[in-house]
């Protein structure tokens, strides 16, 4: 045991129980909420990519270059895009929006999934397909700073939630835990008063287990303060006899 008193162990094992809970509420959510995020983007990724491949499709096949920046202009509107790159089949660039941000960031070599924690950009790639026939690929990065930014703010949020709950808690356990073992402090009190001879000190009932124990114990008490009285009665009249035979023995002598 860690502590001397069951109240104490009690308030300690509970109090580690609820750090325990608001650790896994702080790892756990903010790890839920990542992965929503992150599978909003592949999926809002995968609809543009396909939208602007079939845009750009016809414009692709047959070189028009003036559709091909039209097409490409307008998936560039969107403020998540950090930048489109538009290749011919042979790999020779069509368009390209920001193209410096796609070489240093090495376009060409794809993100399976976004990964906030590890890059800032969604690396993607769609193939252009021309009734049937592959004439090109179109090269989207979409930036994960909102995501990374929304996964920040929710760790904050939740780390001060799980703050906030573990200190309601162990505040409610410590007045609860108070509060249950009352009466069993005070049996304990009784005990301690008994133990000085105060045998007319009776512990507090009260509801429950703890209040069938205290009855039983003041029952114990009062028959042990029966016997007691007894055995002192039994005592004076024992004296009595002694005093009376030692009288008797005298007046003979």
């Amino acid at each position: 045991m860690i502590f001397k008193t069951i109240k104490g162990n009690l308030i300690f094992f509970i109090t580690i129980l609820l750090g325990f809970i608001a650790l896994f509420i702080f790892f756990y959510f903010p790890s839920q909420f990542e992965n929503l995020e992150v599978d909003s983007l592949r999926e809002k990724a995968f609809v543009l990519n396909k939208m602007g491949a079939y845009s750009v499709s016809p414009a692709l096949n047959f070189n028009d270059l003036d559709n091909i920046k039209e097409v490409g202009s307008g998936i560039v509107l969107n403020r998540d895009i950090m930048y489109v790159i538009i290749e011919d089949e042979f790999g020779i660039i069509k368009f390209y929006h920001n193209n410096s941000l796609a070489f240093s960031n090495k376009y060409k070599i794809i993100n399976e999934k976004p990964e906030p924690n590890k890059n800032l950009i969604y690396k993607t790639m769609e193939k252009v397909v021309y009734r049937n026939n592959t004439v090109g690929n179109i090269y989207v990065g979409y930036t994960l700073v909102p995501i990374r930014q929304a996964m920040f703010k929710n760790r904050i949020a939740i780390a001060l939630i799980s703050i906030f709950l573990f200190i309601i808690a162990t505040f409610l356990v410590n007045i609860i835990g108070r509060y249950s073992l009352r009466p069993l402090t005070e049996i304990t009190d009784t005990a301690r008063h008994i133990s000085h001879e105060n045998l007319y000190t009776r512990a507090k009932e009260s509801y429950g287990e703890i209040g069938e124990l205290a009855a039983a114990f003041n029952l114990m008490m009062e028959k042990l303060q029966k016997s007691r009285a007894e055995l002192e009665g039994w005592n004076r009249n024992l004296e009595d006899v002694v005093r009376q035979r030692t009288s008797d023995l005298q007046k003979e002598i």
